[in-house]
Formats: structure tokens, C-alpha cells, sequence
């Protein structure tokens, strides 16, 4: 064997290994080196472009779903501390606009209810 084969196999051992771990832009960089090898038949090359197009792919999803999970997970937490500032006019002394017992009660329970609805598609994007 070739020490260039050596090294291929190297490049393309620690790309498998980095995408076990969900690193996948090591791991692309890793099968993307090994794609440099001219010693690679036709086939092999397509089927590491192919695997790096499938990392490329994930990489832009998990982005994506962390990113909107989070702000889920902001909204909802927000939305419940509001209420619970509307809720309790005591605790603010009535200085949230000198609303109405009745109306602040509405909307801290409005912001109330927003927040169980967002909570609830956070924790259903979190176990999809």
C-alpha cells in the first residue's frame, strides 16, 4: 500500500468517526481531503460527494431546529413572566398603565395561555 492510500484512509476514518460524533463540519473537511486522493475510483469519489452533501444537509437542519427551539423556548418563558406581572397588580404597585383589575387579569391570562401554547411546541419540537 501506497502511503497516500495510507493517508486517505486516515482522512476518511476521522470523517466517519467526527460524523459519529455529530461534528459534521470535521467531518466534512475530513471526507473532503480524503476526496483529494487521485487513487479513488469514479464510484468511491461519488459516493463521498454524496455523503458530504448528506452532512452538508444535517448541518443546516440542526441549525435551523436549534435556533427556532430556542426562541420558542424565550417566547414562552417570556410570555410567563409577563403574566405574572399582569396577574398581580400589587406586585407592580398598578403602574403598568393604571388598567382595571379586570383587564390586567385578561391579558396576564391571555400571555398566560400564549405561553402554554408555545411551551407546548417547544417540547414538541424537542422530542421530534
Amino acid at each position: 500500500m501506497s502511503k497516500e492510500y495510507g493517508e486517505n484512509q486516515e482522512y476518511f476514518e476521522r470523517g466517519d468517526h467526527f460524523t459519529d460524533e455529530g461534528n459534521y463540519s470535521k467531518a466534512i473537511e475530513n471526507y473532503t481531503k480524503s476526496l483529494s486522493n487521485d487513487s479513488l475510483s469514479a464510484i468511491q469519489k461519488e459516493g463521498l460527494n454524496r455523503k458530504i452533501q448528506k452532512l452538508n444537509d444535517l448541518s443546516h437542519i440542526n441549525t435551523k431546529t436549534v435556533e427556532s427551539r430556542a426562541s420558542l423556548a424565550i417566547l414562552a418563558i417570556g410570555s410567563f413572566i409577563v403574566a405574572l406581572f399582569f396577574f398581580s397588580v400589587n406586585i407592580t404597585g398598578n403602574a403598568i398603565g393604571n388598567l382595571a383589575y379586570n383587564t390586567s387579569n385578561w391579558i396576564g391570562l391571555i400571555l398566560f395561555v400564549l405561553g402554554l401554547v408555545l411551551a407546548f411546541f417547544y417540547f414538541k419540537k424537542r422530542n421530534t
